[in-house]
C-alpha cells in the first residue's frame, strides 16, 4: 500500500470548512441526525465565522484532538502522519505545492506510483487538473454524483469546488483569533511540521526514505 498525504495551512483548510459547513441543508443534518445516529448529534454551523473559530482551534471532536470541532480536525492529521514521514511508502503532497507548480506535483506523484508519464501526458494532466478545469467538469470531477451534493449543500457542486484559492483568511481572522492558531500549533505540532504546514516544500526539505 502506498499513501498520498495530502496537506494545507490549517488557516485555509478553516475557510473551506466554513463554505461547506455554513451551506449545509436541512436535508442533510435531518438524515444526519435521524435514526440510526450513533453518538451525539451532528451540531449546526454556527452563523458567525468567528464563533466557529473559536471552537474549531480550540476543542476537538474526538477525546485524543485538541482541534477540528465538530470535525476536519486538520492538526491531529498531519500529526499523525508526520511521524510516518521517512517511509517510502508515504508521500506528502501540500495544496501550496500543487498551485504552485501543479506539473511538478504530478510528476512527483506519478513517480512516487510507478506511473509512466511522458511529456505529453504530464502538460495533458496539467491542463485538466487545474482548478479552473475541475470546477468547470465538476460532475465529472467530484467524488460525489450532483445529486448527492446537491443533498448536502445549498449549491451542490458549487459549494464542493468553491475558490481553490489560499490565504483567504487573511482579512477575516483577527490577531486575537491567529493568537489561538499559534496555540495550537504548539500543542498539535513539531516546529518542522508546523513550518511544512504552512509553506509546503519551500519551507521543508523531506528526509530520505528509508524501508
Amino acid at each position: 500500500m502506498r499513501y498520498i498525504v495530502v496537506v494545507r495551512d490549517p488557516r485555509d483548510v478553516f475557510m473551506s470548512f466554513w463554505n461547506h459547513y455554513s451551506e449545509m441543508t436541512d436535508a442533510y443534518f435531518a438524515r444526519a441526525n435521524g435514526p440510526g445516529l450513533v453518538g451525539p448529534p451532528v451540531p449546526r454551523c454556527p452563523e458567525d465565522i468567528h464563533d466557529l473559530w473559536a471552537r474549531w482551534i480550540t476543542e476537538g471532536w474526538f477525546p485524543w484532538e485538541s482541534e477540528g470541532w465538530p470535525h476536519s480536525g486538520n492538526l491531529y492529521h498531519t500529526a499523525s502522519w508526520w511521524r510516518c514521514r521517512q517511509l517510502e511508502n508515504v508521500l506528502f503532497v501540500h495544496f501550496a505545492d500543487l498551485l504552485a507548480d501543479l506539473p511538478a506535483e504530478i510528476a512527483r506523484v506519478a513517480g512516487f506510483l510507478d506511473v509512466p508519464l511522458t511529456e505529453g501526458r504530464l502538460v495533458e494532466a496539467a491542463r485538466a487538473l487545474t482548478f479552473d478545469a475541475v470546477r468547470r467538469d465538476a460532475a465529472a470531477a467530484a467524488p460525489m454524483p450532483q445529486e448527492s451534493a446537491e443533498f448536502v449543500w445549498k449549491d451542490g457542486l458549487g459549494t464542493f469546488f468553491f475558490r481553490g484559492t489560499n490565504g483567504r483568511w487573511r482579512g477575516v481572522l483577527t490577531e486575537d483569533e491567529l493568537a489561538l492558531y499559534a496555540l495550537a500549533k504548539q500543542r498539535c505540532l513539531s516546529p518542522e511540521a508546523a513550518a511544512y504546514l504552512e509553506g509546503g516544500r519551500a519551507a521543508w526539505a523531506p528526509p530520505v526514505a528509508v524501508a
